[in-house]
């Protein structure tokens, strides 16, 4: 008998609807015939999946136990099993998918769902996401044998939008543990595992494919497009992004750079303009040094993985391509992947190409090692050849202009090509002086003597210009690293938020082999010293041995720093990092003064509004009620001048409130609110502020468990946050429905919520409440003066206490007010501030 086969709906979370999808295919398949049992279902209480377990079932909405002897002797095509991590209800079994493993053995197959917490391997993880760790889970090879596996995916906004109109739990019970375990954040950290699960179970199943001998299709275009600085480069930039944007591929520029020592790298102005171009259509640059161009493109496009190639005509003259190859020719030969050739037809005119500046390779070693270098190539081939003179009779020509080559080779690693050829040359003439006959005089007997001595001149030139290039290299290697070691940490430092200009000043120094260093800033024609390192550090120009211009707002000005101490290339980019920091230091100032100003602006025009609007109602109020009153000629029924009096109270108890917070955004503002943080017990602080709200309670419901841990928070400030937010629910909550009020614990945070049934606010609205003098809509159909989040939000992110805005399943608005659990007993002082 054939094994069943096992289907999976994975989701990410409860609610994504895989028990639904389950349920529909079980339909869907019913409806062809298929034998369809359901084994155990959990709806949930959600509406629509029991009504389509009841069309499928035909009566009641499914067993929650699964009967597997039961199911085992009727033998259904399929069965239809919810959540595999539950724990085993069937005799023998602890978990239910042993119970499914026993379904399939018997050949029947099993639609099942899981959670991505309830997978075994990713359970530590979810705990770690959620708080909680899942009851049950299931090891990953029963999940891993599944014959197919389906994603149910839905995007944390939508999980949020079905938690607000109740499709997930009801309004009753959603408490605070399991809003917290609903959070955005969670959600989307929970998704991105499970997407992440399921790309590595696609990447899983096409190796296994390829490895069956299955064709592989690339399944993202990477365009790979060859810079070069020259002036038709833009164009094939822009059409290398044309293409990657049609295929929605990423773009890759790539800029090979000769290694030849020999000749001197000139840096093309088109090639920063084409990087910066690159740059802002989205792509990603590399710089690679390879002698053979098209072996570097090529090596490039197998590691980025590259689809395409895009490269431009090449610039050679017929001649230079038959002589040296073309560029395109070889890479059409070469290339694994397409190759795309971008026309220069209709380009403007090119400028006649500036020949390659061709010289001896400049010598990057340090002073102090060429002249160890010059002091060796006088020493080494005199010495040499007055011992191997003395060794004459035992060692012939060949071995002699060996040993003095041996002493070419020492001079160039120690001194660079310029003391090698003095020690080549003094090697030649030593050489014919002292071992070629006549000896002691400058002349050659013999004409096979005269061949050996100038090709041991040849010789000792080419090996002392190739160990010198290799010292070159090492040296130039070295440095190349000291200077992106020097630019990566300056780009750490002016990454920082504090003032980087110190340590960059201090480096430099480094760098430049200073004994000191300054940097100013010219500032309206006066020289500002920004920072400084060494001792004397130079004040003006004069006193420096090396000022260098930054960014034409500054001067670095060193001391004891010899003038090519980096290269150009180096130097600017080092010079580039110190203006980026100078500009930032200004942002940074301007910034921190647009801060300070900032709040005080937007108070005075807030008390203003307030003043114009908020304030002049409750006064009209109560200046018409008073008015009446004191009306002589007129007798005032008792129910019109209790009306009247109500008038006046209700009037004084709003301009009460706005004074009230008004004065305690001005205490925020200031800065001037004294803190005293203690553990308190939160049923009391919210008893204390319910008590103090001036509206009637009777359709406020409070649930607090007294065993809740006490909390870490201003008792007082915590109070008015309260006060605040439960006034502010039950001004907009319909009289008929009750605002809410409880608390639960979840890991170290109580979470305190205040739930009411209002209109709710949009979540492009939630940050705007919380600022003074806000109010949702601004209709006037409610009294307030749009002050009471602020001030609540305000207290609260003094005491560092969290405060958000949710939905409320079935419409309205939750707050949440997040607590820290106190270690210290009820009482204990935490420190204060103010």
């Amino acid at each position: 008998m054939a094994r069943g086969e096992l289907r999976i709906y994975l989701g990410a979370s409860p609610g994504v609807g895989k028990t639904y999808a389950m349920l529909d295919e079980g339909a869907r398949r019913a409806q062809r015939g298929t034998d369809v049992a359901i084994g155990s279902i959990d709806t949930h209480g959600r509406p629509v999946t029991t009504a389509l377990v009841r069309q499928l079932a035909g009566v009641g909405v499914g067993p929650t136990d699964l009967d597997v002897t039961g199911l085992i002797a009727r033998h259904p095509d399929v069965v239809l099993v919810d959540e595999l991590a539950r724990p085993g209800t069937s005799a023998g079994h602890e978990h239910r998918w042993q119970e499914v493993v026993e379904l399939l053995d018997a050949g029947i197959d099993v639609i099942t769902t899981v959670d991505i917490g309830d997978l075994e391997s990713l359970a530590p993880i979810v705990e770690e996401i959620c708080g909680r760790r899942a009851p049950g889970t299931v090891p990953d090879r029963i999940v891993r044998s599944a014959s197919q596996i389906q994603l149910v995916d839905q995007t944390p906004e939508a999980l949020r939008r079905r938690l607000a109109h109740g499709n997930i739990v009801s309004a009753e019970s959603l408490d605070a543990e399991l809003a917290q375990a609903f959070s955005e954040d969670k959600l989307a950290a929970l998704r991105e595992l499970t997407l992440g699960w399921m790309a590595d179970r696609a990447e899983e199943d096409r190796r296994r494919r390829t490895e069956e001998g299955s064709r592989s299709w690339e399944t993202r275009e990477v365009v790979l497009v060859a810079l070069t600085g020259a002036p038709s480069g833009g164009r094939v930039i822009r059409r290398a992004a044309r293409i990657a944007d049609r295929q929605r591929g990423r773009l890759v520029g790539v800029h090979v750079r000769g290694v030849d020592a020999a000749q001197v790298p000139i840096e093309s102005p088109g090639l920063d303009e084409q990087r910066r171009l690159l740059r802002s259509l989205g792509g990603s640059y590399q710089e690679v040094a390879s002698a053979d161009v098209t072996s570097a493109l090529v090596k490039v496009a197998q590691v980025e993985g590259a689809t395409q190639i895009v490269v431009g005509v090449s610039g050679r003259s017929r001649w230079a391509q038959m002589t040296r190859g073309s560029l395109i020719t070889e890479l059409l030969g070469r290339s694994p992947v397409d190759v795309h050739v971008v026309s220069d037809h209709g380009a403007a005119q090119r400028p006649r190409r500036a020949r390659r500046q061709v010289a001896m390779p400049v010598s990057l070693l340090s002073p102090r090692r060429q002249a160890w270098g010059w002091g060796v190539a006088i020493v080494a081939p005199m010495a040499l050849a007055l011992v191997l003179s003395a060794l004459d009779s035992a060692l012939g020509l060949s071995a002699q202009l060996l040993i003095m080559l041996l002493g070419v080779m020492l001079t160039a690693v120690i001194g660079g090509w310029r003391p090698a050829i003095l020690a080549a040359v003094g090697a030649f003439l030593l050489s014919n002086w002292y071992f070629i006959p006549p000896l002691h005089a400058l002349s050659i007997a013999d004409g096979e003597d005269v061949v050996s001595l100038l090709s041991f001149l040849a010789v000792a030139l080419g090996i002392g210009g190739y160990v010198s290039a290799s010292a070159n290299r090492s040296a130039e290697a070295a440095r190349v690293r000291s200077d992106a070691s020097t630019l990566a940490a300056m780009a750490g430092a002016v990454a920082s938020d504090s003032d980087p200009l110190p340590a960059l000043v201090a480096r430099l120094r480094l760098v430049f082999d200073a004994t000191s260093a300054s940097l100013f800033l010219d500032e309206g024609g006066e020289r500002v010293l920004l920072a400084s390192d060494g001792p004397d550090a130079p004040a003006r120009a004069d006193d420096a041995d090396l000022a260098l211009d930054v960014g034409h707002v500054g001067e670095l000005l060193l001391v004891g720093a010899p003038f090519r101490a980096v290269g150009d290339v180096a130097t600017s980019a080092f010079l580039d990092q110190l203006a980026v920091a100078i500009e930032q230091r200004r942002l940074r100032t301007s910034e921190e003064s647009a801060a300070l100003a900032a709040p005080a602006n937007e108070l005075r025009a807030a008390l203003l509004a307030a003043v114009s609007h908020d304030l002049r109602t409750p006064l009209a109020s109560v200046k018409a009620a008073v008015s009446s009153l004191r009306q002589d000629d007129v007798e005032w029924p008792a129910d019109i001048r209790e009306e009247l009096l109500a008038s006046i109270e209700s009037g004084t108890d709003r301009l009460t409130a706005l004074v009230v917070n008004l004065l305690d955004m001005s205490r925020l503002q200031a800065g001037a609110v004294e803190l005293h943080l203690a553990t308190v017990r939160l049923d009391e602080v919210v008893l204390r502020a319910v008590l103090g709200l001036s509206r009637s309670t009777e359709s406020l419901d409070v649930d607090l468990d007294d065993r809740l841990p006490g909390v870490v928070a201003d008792a007082v400030l915590l109070e008015h946050v309260v006060t605040n937010i439960v006034d502010n629910a039950m001004k907009w909550s319909p009289p008929d429905r009750a605002v809410r009020v409880d608390a639960a614990q979840v890991d170290g945070t109580v979470h305190l919520r205040i739930v009411d049934r209002g209109p709710g606010i949009p979540r492009s609205q939630r940050a705007e409440v919380l600022q003074p003098f806000q109010r949702k809509g601004d209709t006037g159909a409610v009294e307030g003066t749009g002050l009471g989040l602020a001030v609540a939000d305000g207290f609260a992110r003094l005491m560092g206490v969290g405060l958000r805005i949710e939905d409320t399943p079935g419409g309205g608005t939750t707050v949440v007010v997040s607590l820290p659990v106190a270690e210290l007993p009820i009482g204990a002082h935490h420190g204060a501030g103010a």
